[in-house]
């Protein structure tokens, strides 16, 4: 593919994506852990005189353990990319991600210091997430592959690319993963999705938290969770599709990527959900729009993957794809739909009249 067509040019100049951090700080922690020591009738500060008295150290009491943590910290996290508009063909800066105050800790865990924490504590996220916006970030990511990072494929004597990795490094890094324990809480998630055709959906989440062990099922945990859609009578507004109260969900990762339909893959309860469908809200729309995206992300990861134009979506007549085993629970399930406000009225006013 030539590198730089007409097409990505937009008035002479390119689409740009970019992240800036008003203040940031690293630091490495030394922590101490206090190990206690079997109780015992003599010690030497029970041996000295009087002349001397007390030891005045508490060494004897207690040992040592030094531990570290890495803590990295950022306020104002912004991103955001330069590109055109539906509207305009002229660039324009369009922020995607904002994050407040963000917060990662890096240390041994304590009851096993060989497993690595990793611990993301996050204040707020807004992110606005579109297609197009996509296609700016991985286009930036294959970019910086294609170009700084290219010369690490090939040794410094020839042209011959490097043998691929080899089992025993493949071993290992699967060895170091099963080491690591992800933990993420978020206090406060607003997305915000634009289909392809232009549909806007909103989700927002309170109090999220999410853990990753090696080989276990991913937790993921919520006090309140909510999904609108731009309603479709009044524009500028959000209608609520769904809410859910206190909810949790199990995801057996380790069935999913083996593909073993057999067993449960997700596993879903909470304390209330209430399920609404909006006054003339075609539901079936967002599940095209899931499909359409799909389809588009996996020709865009294609053609930037191998640096190719080749056509790998081939429509075709395929049978329906199975829905995954999910289990459902729920103290409170509600559903119901939004009737026409207008006919709505007529009707509370005849209902009026007749009891009259």
């Amino acid at each position: 593919i030539d590198p730089l067509s007409k097409n990505d040019l937009i008035n002479g100049d390119l689409r740009k994506i970019a992240v800036t951090i008003e203040k940031w700080s690293i630091s490495l922690l030394s922590q101490a852990g206090k190990i206690e020591l079997e109780n015992t009738t003599s010690s030497n500060s029970s041996l000295e005189d009087d002349d001397k008295g007390l030891l005045d150290s508490f060494s004897d009491e207690v040992s040592v353990k030094e531990g570290w943590k890495l803590k990295f910290e950022s306020t104002k996290l912004l991103g955001k990319v330069v590109s055109e508009s539906s509207k305009k063909h002229a660039l324009a800066d369009k922020v995607f991600l904002k994050i407040p105050i963000c917060s990662i800790l890096v240390g041994p865990m304590v009851e096993d210091v060989e497993q690595l924490s990793i611990d993301f504590n996050l204040e707020k996220i807004d992110i606005f997430y579109s297609v197009m916006t996509h296609f700016i970030i991985i286009s930036s990511l294959h970019l910086l592959r294609n170009t700084i990072f290219e010369f690490l494929q090939y040794s410094e004597k020839s042209d011959v690319p490097k043998t691929p990795s080899s089992p025993e490094k493949k071993a290992g890094i699967e060895e170091l993963l099963d080491r690591v324990h992800l933990n993420f809480n978020i206090d406060y998630l607003d997305l915000i999705f634009v289909a392809p055709d232009r549909m806007k959906l909103k989700c927002e989440v309170n109090r999220a938290s999410a853990i990753v062990l090696p080989k276990s099922p991913i937790l993921l945990n919520s006090h309140y969770m909510r999904l609108c859609a731009e309603s479709p009578t009044t524009p500028g507004y959000w209608s609520r599709i769904l809410t859910a109260v206190n909810g949790s969900t199990q995801v057996n990762i380790q069935d999913i990527l083996a593909n073993n339909d057999e067993n449960t893959w997700f596993n879903l309860a909470n304390e209330s959900c209430h399920l609404t469908i909006p006054h003339q809200f075609i539901i079936y729309k967002v599940f095209e729009n899931i499909s359409v995206m799909a389809k588009t992300l996996r020709q865009l990861h294609h053609s930037l993957k191998y640096n190719t134009d080749e056509i790998v979506i081939n429509p075709k007549a395929k049978p329906a794809h199975k829905i995954p085993r999910t289990n459902l629970k729920s103290n409170r399930l509600l559903f119901s739909m939004d009737d026409d406000p207008v006919s709505y009225t007529h009707l509370r006013a005849h209902e009026t009249r007749r009891h009259l």
